[in-house]
C-alpha cells in the first residue's frame, strides 16, 4: 500500500494560499436568498435497490471463513475489511441501477481481497499493490473452499480496481469493482479515510499532506466510471461533498495554512 500512495502523492496539489475564492454555490447558494443548485444533490438512490446489509453477517459456505480471514487479518484505518464490504454493498447496488449481470462469488472474493498485496505480509517493494494482490490470493481462496475455476476472474477483476490505472477494467465483476473503489475514494468517507491515516502513513505524515491527497482525489477519481449513470451521477455528488469540505476548511482556517 505504500506504494499505492506514492503514486498517488506524485499527483497531488498543493494548497493555496493566495486570495480567497469565491464561495462554493453549493455552500452559499446561489444568491437572493436562493437555496443551492440542484446538482449540489444527492441523486436518489432507486427505492428498488435493496437496503445495504453487513454480507459478512449471515455468510455461508466459504464466503464465512473468507470473512473471518479478512477481518483478521486485513485491518487498517482506511482500508481492509470495512472498506472491502462497503465496495462490495455498493458495487452491487451499482450492478441492480445498471442491470448488469456479473458472478456474486467473483465480485464478492474480489472485493474482500483487492488490497491484500498492499498489507505488509503480502506486499512486495516496486509492485503495485492490486499486482500483487494477484499474487498471493490462490492459496487463500483454496483454504476458504472457493470455486477456484473462478480464481482467474477474481483475479482479472482486481487488477484494474484502482482509479488511477490506467487500463480500462473488461468484465462486468472489474468494473462493478473499479466504479465502487473509485466512489469510496469521494464524499465524506474519502474525508473519514484519508484523515484516518495521517501521522500512520510515512506519505502521509500531516493533515497539509492528507488535503493535497483529498484536492487529487477529487480532481482524479471521478474520471473513470465505467458503469454507466447511476455511478457517474453519484461520484459527482461526492465530489461535491469532497469540494464543499475542502472549500469550507480552507475558509475557517482563513488560509494561514495547515499543520
Amino acid at each position: 500500500m505504500k506504494f499505492f500512495f506514492a503514486l498517488m502523492l506524485g499527483a497531488l496539489f498543493s494548497l493555496s494560499n493566495g486570495a480567497r475564492a469565491a464561495c462554493n454555490p453549493c455552500i452559499c447558494g446561489v444568491g437572493n436568498g436562493q437555496p443551492p443548485p440542484s446538482e449540489c444533490q444527492r441523486p436518489p438512490i432507486e427505492t428498488e435497490i435493496p437496503a445495504p446489509t453487513n454480507p459478512c453477517l449471515d455468510a455461508k459456505e466459504w464466503r464465512r471463513p473468507m470473512c473471518a480471514f479478512v477481518q483478521t487479518n486485513l485491518q487498517h484505518f482506511a482500508w481492509g475489511y470495512e472498506h472491502s464490504l462497503r465496495n462490495y454493498t455498493l458495487a452491487k447496488q451499482i450492478a441492480f441501477s445498471a442491470k448488469l449481470p456479473f458472478d456474486d462469488d467473483v465480485l464478492f472474493a474480489a472485493s474482500m481481497l483487492h488490497d491484500i498485496g498492499g498489507f505488509p505480509a503480502y506486499e512486495k517493494p516496486g509492485v503495485d499493490h492490486a499486482v500483487r494482490s494477484t499474487e498471493v490470493i490462490d492459496p487463500i481462496l483454496a483454504d476458504v473452499g472457493f470455486p477456484m475455476e473462478k480464481s482467474d476472474a477474481v483475479k482479472i477483476a482486481i487488477l484494474t480496481h484502482s482509479y488511477y490505472n490506467a487500463d480500462a477494467p473488461k468484465t462486468a465483476e472489474a468494473i462493478l469493482l473499479h466504479d465502487a473503489d473509485s466512489l469510496d475514494f469521494l464524499g465524506n468517507v474519502a474525508v473519514m479515510r484519508i484523515f484516518s491515516i495521517v501521522g500512520h502513513e510515512a506519505s502521509i505524515p500531516t493533515v497539509k499532506k492528507a488535503m493535497g491527497l483529498l484536492e487529487s482525489l477529487f480532481l482524479q477519481a471521478p474520471k473513470r466510471i465505467f458503469s454507466g449513470f447511476y455511478a457517474s451521477e453519484l461520484a459527482k455528488s461526492r465530489a461535491l461533498e469532497m469540494r464543499q469540505f475542502l472549500d469550507r476548511l480552507k475558509d475557517e482556517t482563513f488560509l494561514f495554512g495547515l499543520p
